[in-house]
């Protein structure tokens, strides 16, 4: 892992990489600060202003890539391959130099005679109203494990604070394990472990990024945590979801509340981000309905 060092120089960095985020009103959930300081401590960022575009570049033992495509108005063939040539200067041989996280606004830079384009698992987008009101036959089951929940618990929906955290760290450690059970799939597994340290990391930075996190605590003990964070001024992103599997209805208990707090009154969506490539995780996002399925792009050049 890179040193907290890296934290610190991102933090540095703030004002100029939210600029050009803001500038891209995207609802992909890297599109926003905390998604790139969220992986500091597994990539050393490097933030060049090329031909007046923002290229965030992402590096670990393997080599470079980048985070997100340019950022700016300029975005065309020649900030592209510049950025490629800035990649193949620290990959050599490697072929791991590509651009990562793109939207499919973004498909149109890239030529198919010139560029590899990989469909990554698509993020889930919901209108926030269907959630915090769970109306309508298509959210029957989801209303009755809200209110057997309800019904059978001596709970507590509470905004988080740091003396929560040892609790949330050790309920995430559960939650893995089980989301782990008989899945077979190995890069899937590696993302939980790989989650676990950036819930650790965004919880630790919670109040200096402007987190939105929720507890659930049943019979006075965190039983589920949830936090998220602003993309644009219409979407929420929905970080993490961490809950006690063994409690029936808490899952939908807590969306249902997270998404009827006054403090994402503002926004129109949720973006739940992707399914870690688990089909248990897939499938419980597909269950609430999405409005839109959101595609993500890895473009490499051929």
């Amino acid at each position: 892992m890179m040193m907290l060092k890296t934290c610190f120089e991102i933090f540095e960095k703030r004002e100029i990489i939210e600029t050009y985020l803001r500038r891209q009103n995207g609802p992909l959930s890297s599109y926003s600060f905390v998604s790139i300081f969220a992986w500091s401590e597994f990539f050393k960022f490097d933030f060049e202003l090329i031909d007046d575009c923002l290229c965030v570049f992402a590096e670990n033992e393997l080599g470079a890539f980048m985070f997100l495509p340019p950022l700016g108005e300029n975005i065309g063939a020649p900030v592209i391959g510049k950025c490629f040539e800035r990649m193949a200067q620290v990959n050599g041989t490697s072929n791991v130099a590509r651009i990562e996280n793109a939207g499919r606004r973004h498909l149109h830079h890239f030529s198919s005679d010139k560029f590899s384009l990989y469909k990554k698992h698509y993020e889930f987008l919901y209108y926030k109203d269907d959630i915090a009101g769970l109306s309508g036959s298509k959210y029957k089951t989801k209303r009755s494990g809200y209110n057997n929940f309800v019904k059978n618990n001596d709970f507590r929906f509470v905004a988080f604070d740091a003396s929560l955290r040892n609790d949330c760290l050790e309920l995430y450690d559960r939650w893995a394990l089980g989301r782990k059970s008989g899945s077979g799939q190995e890069a899937g597994d590696q993302m939980l472990d790989e989650c676990r340290e950036v819930n650790r990391l965004l919880l630790d930075n919670s109040e200096d990024l402007g987190l939105i996190a929720r507890v659930v605590l049943i019979d006075g003990k965190v039983s589920a945590y949830t936090f998220g964070f602003e993309v644009t001024d219409q979407v929420f992103c929905v970080f993490s979801e961490i809950v006690d599997l063994d409690v029936k209805g808490l899952s939908v208990f807590i969306f249902n509340e997270f998404c009827k707090d006054r403090d994402l009154k503002q926004y129109k969506f949720i973006n739940v981000m992707d399914d870690f490539e688990l089909e248990n995780i897939g499938r419980t996002k597909m269950s609430f309905n999405p409005a839109v399925l959101l595609d993500s792009y890895s473009i490499s050049l051929k």
